[in-house]
């Protein structure tokens, strides 16, 4: 009976281009001296949501799910945020000077990535095309409003 103890059991949700993928790793820990897993493919459950994203629309989906992550296949409003934010935001903040350093900054964050991967300025680097954007329509407003 005290074999019992190590039973371990979990669901996971995997992507379905990604099964195959999963199923090959698992097959080789059970060639190793690991206990036995198994694999099951459910399709008759709820799926969460993911979406796949990318350097440009990976802080724009964070903005999205910091108010409601929509359900399984729901539109995903992220990447309409990637524009309509950053243009709200310099609607909202359109001054020149202003848009003018936060455009320089955002730019200076992405063209020298390696140079701030290791200070303080590394928590900004994921979102450094929304900040050189929010920059960029700031600026323009700016210039719009002639402010």
């Amino acid at each position: 009976m005290n074999l019992f103890n190590n039973f371990i059991q979990g669901r996971i949700y995997i992507p379905e281009k990604d099964f195959d993928k999963v199923a090959k790793t698992v097959a080789k820990l059970e060639k190793k001296d690991t206990p036995t897993a198994q694999i099951m493919k459910e399709s008759n459950s709820k799926y969460p949501t993911m979406f796949q994203t990318n350097l440009f629309t990976g802080s724009a989906q964070e903005i999205v799910d910091t108010y409601g992550v929509p359900r399984y296949k729901e539109a995903n409003p992220g990447l309409f945020t990637c524009v309509t934010f950053p243009f709200l935001f310099g609607v909202m903040f359109g001054d020149i000077m202003h848009g003018a350093i936060l455009l320089a900054f955002g730019l200076n964050l992405v063209f020298r990535v390696e140079r701030y991967q290791k200070s303080f300025l590394s928590l900004l680097l994921p979102h450094r095309y929304l900040i050189t954007l929010m920059g960029f329509f700031s600026f323009y407003c700016g210039f719009v409003y002639n402010d």
